[in-house]
């Protein structure tokens, strides 16, 4: 789960440029059989688009869709809300000391 919000976040913040799929396994430290698995489910519900790059048929950019961004912006929610309960708690430790 967390391998696939890093792949919608790294598309997010690429600022409307395509990333390769092997650009895309660098940066999750997955492998590209890996990655491009994780990518076809993403296609598949409409998270992201691929096209082929240039001359090279091997080569495809991966681009965030819309569908994608939302899914990507219900994670950060997520990920907030869990955080700021945590520090909620935290704080109520060191109040509590």
């Amino acid at each position: 789960m967390l391998n696939e919000f890093y792949v919608l976040y790294f598309l997010n913040q690429s600022q409307g440029q395509s990333l390769t799929v092997s650009d895309l396994s660098e940066k999750i430290g997955l492998s590209i059989s890996a990655t491009s698995r994780m990518l076809v489910k993403f296609e598949e519900s409409c998270r992201v688009i691929e096209q082929k790059a240039g001359e090279d048929k091997r080569e495809v950019q991966v681009i965030l869709t819309d569908k994608g961004e939302d899914l990507l912006n219900e994670g950060v929610s997520l990920i907030e809300d869990v955080l700021s309960h945590y520090q909620l708690d935290k704080m109520e430790i060191i109040i509590e000391k």
